[in-house]
């Protein structure tokens, strides 16, 4: 069930080339699974809330990690505690956190975002993280990460973190020595189409973006072509799809 509120703001973080917003939401952070999603208002002046992956839950605080990109993403950075602002969630469906051991989590960039709760969550699962970004600035906190996971592979482009490279490419090595109950992935469309490749029929749980309006399906501004024919709108048949559902010839 979504709710919308009046969310106060209780901190505003840099992360490297990210920044992190905690705000006050009970009613959303009681409700929240891994996966899902809010709308945030950015600011009193815009028509259009802004879709943001839920990173952190803690009591009745929830957390999301974004860029600033834009006036609506620049309006939150200028956010101080004590603010408030208007949030609608939570949204979509969720991951499904399954029981086998060593699942595997595949993050690029700012793709990171819904997996700082999961992580948590499954840590009994021993899972296995691969992150990559361009550069080291986008790869934030990964002591955090290290706590959860049995294993944490990180790639830069550039060389300047971890190995350099796409992460695609440990991957490739990983799975063809292992076989994971289920692999997790967000970041760059490029990047999932490519893990969906790697996967060659172990199950796939893909978190994908798309600029999206309302959040609840009434705008289909956020659609994907999934299925054999036609589209899907990732606020409420996503925002987690498997890889088989999607037409990736046709995601532009």
């Amino acid at each position: 069930m979504a709710h919308y509120l009046a969310a106060r703001v209780i901190s505003v973080e840099p992360l490297k080339s990210y920044v992190r917003l905690t705000l006050e939401a009970p009613s959303i952070a009681a409700e929240m699974r891994p996966g899902q999603f809010v709308m945030v208002s950015a600011s009193p002046e815009a028509f259009l809330a802004r879709p943001f992956s839920i990173a952190h839950v803690d009591g009745d605080r929830i957390s999301i990690v974004f860029q600033a990109v834009g006036c609506g993403t620049d309006w939150l950075v200028a956010l101080r505690p004590g603010n408030t602002t208007k949030v609608l969630g939570p949204l979509g469906n969720g991951f499904c956190l399954g029981d086998g051991d060593h699942p595997v989590i595949v993050a690029g960039g700012r793709g990171i975002a819904p997996f700082y709760d999961l992580v948590r969550r499954i840590s009994h699962l021993s899972p296995v993280l691969f992150y990559g970004g361009r550069t080291k600035e986008q790869i934030v906190e990964p002591e955090y990460f290290e706590r959860f996971c049995d294993r944490l592979v990180i790639t830069t482009e550039d060389g300047s973190a971890g190995r350099q490279g796409f992460l695609t490419d440990p991957l490739a090595d990983y799975l063809q020595k292992n076989t994971p109950p289920v692999i997790y992935g967000c970041g760059p469309h490029a990047m999932l189409h490519r893990v969906a490749e790697l996967a060659d029929g172990i199950r796939t749980e893909f978190s994908m973006e798309a600029r999206m309006a309302c959040g609840f399906g009434i705008c289909i501004g956020c659609v994907i072509p999934a299925g054999e024919s036609g589209y899907r709108r990732v606020c409420i048949d996503g925002p987690i799809f498997g890889a088989k559902d999607i037409r990736w010839k046709d995601l532009t």
